[in-house]
């Protein structure tokens, strides 16, 4: 099997309705990553909730700044290092799902990945 007849396959097997499953798979992922996982780690680490939202929101905006903020907030290193690495990985995942999702797609990104 061709390579280009090998992406054909695969784009017809994937559905409107499979699309919208994995967009909501993808969102769910980073939530839980962006929101649930630091709150959870800042209940244990006795960390209040508004220095979370912070940190989340400073990882976001200014992102290698943040542990900086986290260190003026008074937080161990290493419960900045658990929080911005969630959180890291909630962007990455988004990232990766957004574009395995145009991949699987998109026909310019198909012919693009074509030998």
């Amino acid at each position: 099997m061709t390579w280009l007849a090998a992406i054909e396959e695969y784009r017809h097997r994937i559905s409107p309705e499979v699309c919208r499953l994995r967009i909501a798979r993808s969102a769910g992922f980073v939530i839980l990553f962006l929101l649930v996982i630091p709150h959870l780690l800042g209940l244990i680490f006795n960390v209040p909730p508004p220095e979370v939202f912070t940190l989340i929101a400073s990882t976001l905006l200014l992102q290698a700044a943040a542990a900086l903020i986290g260190l003026s907030l008074g937080q161990h290193p290493a419960v900045i290092l658990l929080l911005l690495t969630s959180i890291a990985i909630a962007t990455m995942i988004g990232i990766f799902e957004v574009c395995d999702l145009f991949a699987g797609r998109s026909r310019l990104i198909q012919r693009a990945m074509a030998p």
